[in-house]
């Protein structure tokens, strides 16, 4: 196993910076309710905002869509750009260190505001890094492609005049 240089920490940690940017456009900025918003008005649904199960499982799931694969994708796509070799470990560590500044604003963001501690669930912690390590691996490998396809394709060229019947 290699190790990691200083260089590609600070291109781990600048792709994990990215990521939580992107997470935080969108989902404090007001671009995922406009999203929701324009969804449910052009589809007449508006009116599905008021029942619990909705809130509890579809916002979940469409922030999972709209917020946190294309944040993971956007901070893979920079880390993937700048770090060639081993990129297995590199992209498991993106969303972790993504996952974890997105935890502590969140929890700071919650001391400053209420007074408290916020509530920690299964959910609001697998959903955001399930998100990024799926979008930080497809924005990755999508920079690396050919590195990774000569590498790992495991296909064995034959020559068709070579063959006999």
């Amino acid at each position: 196993m290699e190790r990691l240089e200083i260089r590609d920490l600070l291109h781990i940690t600048l792709g994990s910076l990215i990521c939580f940017l992107v997470t935080f456009l969108i989902l404090m900025f007001g671009i995922f309710w406009s999203v929701i918003s324009s969804i449910l008005i052009r589809l007449n649904c508006v009116g599905l905002l008021a029942f619990n199960e909705v809130n509890d499982y579809a916002i979940p799931l469409l922030q999972f869509v709209i917020a946190y694969l294309p944040s993971g994708f956007c901070g893979g796509l920079y880390t993937g750009s700048k770090i060639k070799e081993n990129l297995r470990m590199v992209l498991t560590l993106l969303p972790l260190i993504a996952l974890a500044i997105l935890t502590a604003s969140i929890f700071i963001q919650f001391q400053i505001t209420y007074g408290m501690i916020p509530s920690v669930n299964v959910q609001s912690i697998l959903l955001p890094l399930i998100g990024y390590v799926i979008g930080s691996y497809l924005g990755g490998y999508s920079m690396n492609w050919e590195i990774e396809e000569g590498e790992s394709s495991g296909l064995i060229e034959v020559d068709a005049s070579q063959v006999r019947s």
